[in-house]
C-alpha cells in the first residue's frame, strides 16, 4: 500500500499536507518541522518516495520510520555508512503530536489543519494509521510518497 503527502504549505514555521489512502475512505493532515536544508532532528523529511518501516522505541512505540537510503534517510542510527554519518538523517518517523514543536524532524498526522502550527486529534488519525497499515501480518511492506509542488511558499 501507498499513502500520497501532498504538501500544499510550507512557511518559516511549519509545512503541512495532506494524505490519502487509496482504497480507504479517510484522508488526514501532516504537520512537520519547515525546510531547513534536511538538517536532521529539525527539518521537514525530503520529498521523495520511503518504505514504512515498523519502529518501536521507549518514545514513540508502535510507529513507523521513513526509509529511503538513496534520499539519505535510514531507519537507526547504526543503519548509515560511515562515510554518510555527516549528512545523513534517521528516525524520521510518523508519530502522533499536535504542535509542529513535537516533531523533530518527523511527520505528525491529524484529522484538522487549524492554521496556526497544529494538527487536531492526531492519535485519532494515527490510530487510523495504524490500523490500515497493520492490514498485513507485520505491518511493513507500505510505502510513502511525499509530493511537493515546484514552488511552495508561506510566511
Amino acid at each position: 500500500m501507498r499513502i500520497i503527502n501532498s504538501r500544499f504549505y510550507m512557511s518559516k514555521k511549519q509545512t503541512v499536507s495532506t494524505c490519502i489512502v487509496p482504497g480507504f475512505d479517510f484522508f488526514f493532515y501532516i504537520m512537520e518541522d519547515p525546510w531547513i536544508n534536511n538538517k536532521p532532528f529539525v527539518s521537514c523529511i525530503p520529498a521523495g518516495l520511503y518504505s514504512l518501516v515498523k519502529h518501536n522505541s521507549i518514545d514513540h512505540p508502535d510507529t513507523w520510520a521513513l526509509v529511503n537510503t538513496k534520499l539519505g534517510v535510514y531507519h537507526h542510527i547504526e543503519d548509515i555508512p560511515t562515510d554518510k554519518q555527516r549528512t545523513a538523517r534517521y528516525e524520521c518517523l510518523i508519530h502522533p503530536g499536535n504542535w509542529v514543536y513535537n516533531f523533530k524532524g518527523c511527520m505528525g498526522p491529524g484529522m484538522a489543519y487549524n492554521n496556526i502550527d497544529m494538527v487536531e486529534d492526531s492519535q485519532r488519525a494515527f490510530h487510523m494509521i495504524q490500523a490500515v497499515l497493520m492490514r498485513s501480518s507485520d505491518g511493513n511492506g507500505h510505502e510513502i510518497l511525499i509530493l511537493q509542488p515546484y514552488h511552495l511558499g508561506g510566511n
